[in-house]
């Protein structure tokens, strides 16, 4: 994965989509992580695995309240 300036990556969005076909391109401004930008066929995968989870269903939870432990000190 390479990671990118959100700057950088609007200068050089032809490369960078280009780059995206092959590995992941990381965008960040100041340090703090805003996106990916992904290829086709990976964005495809991900597609995919994220209809998959949400077709699978998850563990029932209890909505009754649970007691928390009192503080004996």
């Amino acid at each position: 994965m390479v990671t990118v300036g959100a700057s950088d990556f609007c200068r050089n969005f032809g490369h960078y989509r280009l780059l995206s076909e092959r590995e992941t391109v990381r965008i960040c401004v100041a340090g703090d992580v805003v996106g990916y930008f992904l290829g086709p066929a990976d964005f495809e995968r991900a597609k995919r695995l994220l209809e998959h989870d949400r077709q699978v269903p998850s563990a029932q939870v209890s909505s009754a309240p649970v007691p928390l432990p009192r503080n004996t000190s």
